[in-house]
Protein backbone atom coordinates (compact mmCIF):
# COMPACT_ATOMS: atom_id res chain seq x y z
CA UNK A 1 0.00 0.00 0.00
CA UNK A 2 1.15 3.14 -0.93
CA UNK A 3 0.76 6.52 1.19
CA UNK A 4 -2.20 8.03 -1.02
CA UNK A 5 -4.09 5.01 -0.71
CA UNK A 6 -3.46 5.17 3.19
CA UNK A 7 -4.77 8.85 3.27
CA UNK A 8 -7.87 8.22 0.76
CA UNK A 9 -8.77 5.07 3.47
CA UNK A 10 -8.44 7.41 6.19
CA UNK A 11 -10.50 10.26 4.49
CA UNK A 12 -13.49 8.03 3.89
CA UNK A 13 -13.12 6.76 7.46
CA UNK A 14 -13.07 10.37 8.79
CA UNK A 15 -16.15 11.15 6.73
CA UNK A 16 -17.93 8.25 7.48
CA UNK A 17 -17.49 8.81 10.94
CA UNK A 18 -18.45 12.65 10.52
CA UNK A 19 -21.85 13.19 12.16
CA UNK A 20 -22.78 16.04 9.54
CA UNK A 21 -22.30 13.74 7.07
CA UNK A 22 -25.23 11.15 8.35
CA UNK A 23 -26.87 14.12 9.57
CA UNK A 24 -27.00 15.23 6.23
CA UNK A 25 -27.72 12.14 4.47
CA UNK A 26 -30.80 11.48 6.26
CA UNK A 27 -31.59 14.81 4.93
CA UNK A 28 -31.49 14.42 1.45
CA UNK A 29 -33.19 10.80 2.18
CA UNK A 30 -35.99 12.64 4.16
CA UNK A 31 -37.07 15.10 1.32
CA UNK A 32 -36.67 12.27 -1.23
CA UNK A 33 -39.39 10.15 0.06
CA UNK A 34 -41.17 12.90 2.27
CA UNK A 35 -41.53 16.40 0.52
CA UNK A 36 -41.60 19.32 2.46
CA UNK A 37 -43.31 20.78 -0.19
CA UNK A 38 -46.76 18.94 0.46
CA UNK A 39 -48.95 21.76 -0.66
CA UNK A 40 -47.24 22.02 -4.50
CA UNK A 41 -47.95 18.81 -5.46
CA UNK A 42 -51.10 18.69 -4.22
CA UNK A 43 -52.43 21.35 -6.44
CA UNK A 44 -50.38 19.95 -9.62
CA UNK A 45 -52.66 17.73 -11.89
CA UNK A 46 -51.66 14.41 -13.08
CA UNK A 47 -52.81 15.09 -16.43
CA UNK A 48 -52.89 18.08 -19.22
CA UNK A 49 -53.23 21.70 -17.68
CA UNK A 50 -51.93 24.46 -19.68
CA UNK A 51 -49.14 26.19 -18.18
CA UNK A 52 -51.26 29.65 -17.89
CA UNK A 53 -53.88 27.43 -15.40
CA UNK A 54 -50.86 25.92 -13.61
CA UNK A 55 -49.03 29.51 -13.09
CA UNK A 56 -52.15 30.86 -11.61
CA UNK A 57 -52.82 27.31 -9.63
CA UNK A 58 -49.72 27.51 -8.30
CA UNK A 59 -49.47 31.08 -7.22
CA UNK A 60 -52.73 31.12 -6.08
CA UNK A 61 -51.78 28.32 -3.58
CA UNK A 62 -48.67 29.92 -2.37
CA UNK A 63 -50.55 32.81 -1.68
CA UNK A 64 -53.00 31.12 0.65
CA UNK A 65 -49.89 28.65 2.10
CA UNK A 66 -47.98 31.61 2.82
CA UNK A 67 -50.70 33.33 4.90
CA UNK A 68 -52.89 30.04 6.65
CA UNK A 69 -50.07 27.35 6.76
CA UNK A 70 -47.03 29.07 7.13
CA UNK A 71 -48.39 32.56 8.89
CA UNK A 72 -46.86 34.74 6.93
CA UNK A 73 -47.75 37.60 7.90
CA UNK A 74 -46.86 37.12 11.66
CA UNK A 75 -42.80 36.88 10.11
CA UNK A 76 -42.89 40.25 9.14
CA UNK A 77 -42.80 43.69 11.11
CA UNK A 78 -45.52 45.17 8.15
CA UNK A 79 -45.70 47.80 11.06
CA UNK A 80 -42.07 49.25 10.10
CA UNK A 81 -42.82 51.48 7.58
CA UNK A 82 -45.35 52.69 5.17
CA UNK A 83 -43.81 50.45 2.17
CA UNK A 84 -44.24 47.60 4.42
CA UNK A 85 -47.70 48.45 5.00
CA UNK A 86 -48.51 48.77 1.49
CA UNK A 87 -47.21 45.29 0.87
CA UNK A 88 -49.24 43.78 3.59
CA UNK A 89 -52.23 45.11 2.05
CA UNK A 90 -51.62 43.81 -1.24
CA UNK A 91 -51.24 40.59 0.16
CA UNK A 92 -54.17 40.83 2.37
CA UNK A 93 -56.26 42.25 -0.78
CA UNK A 94 -54.71 39.20 -3.04
CA UNK A 95 -55.81 36.71 -0.38
CA UNK A 96 -59.35 37.32 -0.27
CA UNK A 97 -59.42 37.77 -3.85
CA UNK A 98 -58.14 34.52 -4.21
CA UNK A 99 -60.47 32.83 -1.21
CA UNK A 100 -63.33 34.83 -1.06
CA UNK A 101 -64.24 36.72 -4.32
CA UNK A 102 -63.08 34.21 -7.02
CA UNK A 103 -65.40 31.17 -5.66
CA UNK A 104 -68.06 33.04 -5.59
CA UNK A 105 -67.61 34.31 -8.96
CA UNK A 106 -67.15 30.69 -10.18
CA UNK A 107 -69.91 29.39 -8.59
CA UNK A 108 -72.32 32.14 -10.25
CA UNK A 109 -70.30 31.28 -13.62
CA UNK A 110 -71.69 27.98 -12.90
CA UNK A 111 -75.44 28.02 -12.13
CA UNK A 112 -75.20 30.40 -15.36
CA UNK A 113 -74.10 27.17 -17.22
CA UNK A 114 -75.83 24.81 -15.68
CA UNK A 115 -78.99 27.38 -16.46
CA UNK A 116 -78.10 27.48 -19.62
CA UNK A 117 -77.62 23.67 -20.85
CA UNK A 118 -80.20 21.92 -18.47
CA UNK A 119 -82.41 21.79 -21.74
CA UNK A 120 -80.07 19.40 -22.56
CA UNK A 121 -80.97 17.05 -20.53
CA UNK A 122 -84.84 16.72 -21.61
CA UNK A 123 -86.27 13.30 -19.57
CA UNK A 124 -83.10 12.13 -18.44
CA UNK A 125 -81.21 11.91 -22.09
CA UNK A 126 -78.52 13.86 -23.57
CA UNK A 127 -79.58 15.37 -27.00
CA UNK A 128 -78.11 18.25 -28.76
CA UNK A 129 -81.46 18.74 -30.35
CA UNK A 130 -83.00 20.14 -26.92
CA UNK A 131 -81.11 23.60 -27.73
CA UNK A 132 -81.82 24.03 -31.38
CA UNK A 133 -85.92 24.98 -32.57
CA UNK A 134 -87.20 23.81 -35.83
CA UNK A 135 -87.00 26.68 -39.09
CA UNK A 136 -88.15 26.23 -42.53
CA UNK A 137 -85.78 28.07 -44.98
CA UNK A 138 -86.59 29.85 -47.81
CA UNK A 139 -86.57 26.49 -50.19
CA UNK A 140 -88.86 24.93 -47.64
CA UNK A 141 -86.46 22.49 -45.77
CA UNK A 142 -85.95 22.48 -42.19
CA UNK A 143 -82.95 24.03 -40.52
CA UNK A 144 -81.92 23.58 -36.83
CA UNK A 145 -80.94 26.93 -35.69
CA UNK A 146 -78.87 26.87 -32.06
CA UNK A 147 -81.95 28.46 -29.81
CA UNK A 148 -79.71 30.38 -27.56
CA UNK A 149 -80.74 33.59 -25.71
CA UNK A 150 -78.07 36.40 -26.92
CA UNK A 151 -78.80 38.19 -23.41
CA UNK A 152 -77.75 35.19 -21.31
CA UNK A 153 -74.53 34.40 -23.76
CA UNK A 154 -73.31 38.17 -22.91
CA UNK A 155 -74.04 37.53 -19.02
CA UNK A 156 -72.38 34.17 -18.92
CA UNK A 157 -69.34 36.33 -21.02
CA UNK A 158 -69.62 39.56 -18.92
CA UNK A 159 -69.50 37.21 -15.87
CA UNK A 160 -66.39 35.33 -17.25
CA UNK A 161 -64.63 38.23 -18.08
CA UNK A 162 -64.73 39.03 -14.46
CA UNK A 163 -63.46 35.74 -13.17
CA UNK A 164 -60.26 36.25 -15.34
CA UNK A 165 -59.93 40.02 -14.67
CA UNK A 166 -59.81 39.09 -10.55
CA UNK A 167 -57.57 36.21 -11.63
CA UNK A 168 -55.65 39.03 -13.28
CA UNK A 169 -55.62 41.69 -10.19
CA UNK A 170 -54.76 39.08 -7.65
CA UNK A 171 -51.81 37.81 -9.96
CA UNK A 172 -50.58 41.73 -10.45
CA UNK A 173 -51.04 41.93 -6.89
CA UNK A 174 -48.57 38.53 -5.99
CA UNK A 175 -46.13 39.77 -8.25
CA UNK A 176 -46.01 43.40 -6.81
CA UNK A 177 -44.81 42.11 -3.12
CA UNK A 178 -42.67 39.30 -4.66
CA UNK A 179 -39.78 40.14 -2.94
CA UNK A 180 -41.72 39.49 0.53
CA UNK A 181 -42.19 36.12 -0.49
CA UNK A 182 -38.05 35.98 -2.01
CA UNK A 183 -36.70 36.59 1.71
CA UNK A 184 -39.30 34.01 3.30
CA UNK A 185 -37.62 30.59 3.91
CA UNK A 186 -39.74 27.84 2.74
CA UNK A 187 -38.83 24.59 4.84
Amino acid sequence: MNLKSIITKLKRVKLITNPHFWWDLRYKMKCKFNSPQKWLKRIIPNDYASYQDLLRDINFEFLINFIEDQNGLRQFDFDSDSEMKEKRRKIVEAYRIVTKDLPFENGIYDAMVKEAYKDLYKDGKFSIKNLMKEQKSESGEIEYVMDLDDVKLQERNAQSKKIRDLEQKALNLIVEVRDVFAIYPQY
